[in-house]
């Protein structure tokens, strides 16, 4: 995390294509267009913009000759809590439900901790 910190600290370029997508993602997920656009409700854009989001990341890393995705002590410990989770699901009163709120609840999380994680590089990004 640091040599990522170090590079971006020369340029300080804010609007990284990866940090435009991780923008796009928070406000389609926040602001959710298909509420007041019907069309638009058969269209997984949230989870098209967050694959194409997390693929430049990838290739950013790779160009850099980093890992595909970096994630600190902090996000292995949240996928630790994510796998207790999901161990959990087959001993819940309701597991139907459980796996609805897994899906439509902790996924969409874990995608803004990644994406987030991997984007955010400078602290002009932060106060953004």
């Amino acid at each position: 995390m640091q040599q990522i910190r170090k590079q971006s600290g020369m340029g300080e370029d804010v609007w990284t294509f990866p940090f435009g997508g991780l923008i796009a993602f928070l406000s389609l997920y926040y602001l959710s267009p298909e509420d007041f656009i019907p069309f638009l409700a058969n269209l997984p854009t949230g989870k098209i913009i967050a694959a194409l989001t997390l693929g430049t990341v990838i290739y950013r890393n790779l160009l850099m000759k980093q890992s595909w995705l970096v994630f600190p002590i902090e996000a292995m410990r949240f996928f630790v809590f994510v796998g207790i989770i999901v161990i959990g699901i087959p001993f819940s009163i309701w597991s139907g439900g459980s796996v609805e709120v897994f899906l439509q609840r902790v996924i969409p999380i874990t995608m803004f901790f990644v994406i987030i994680g991997n984007t955010v590089e400078t602290p002009k990004q932060v106060h953004i």
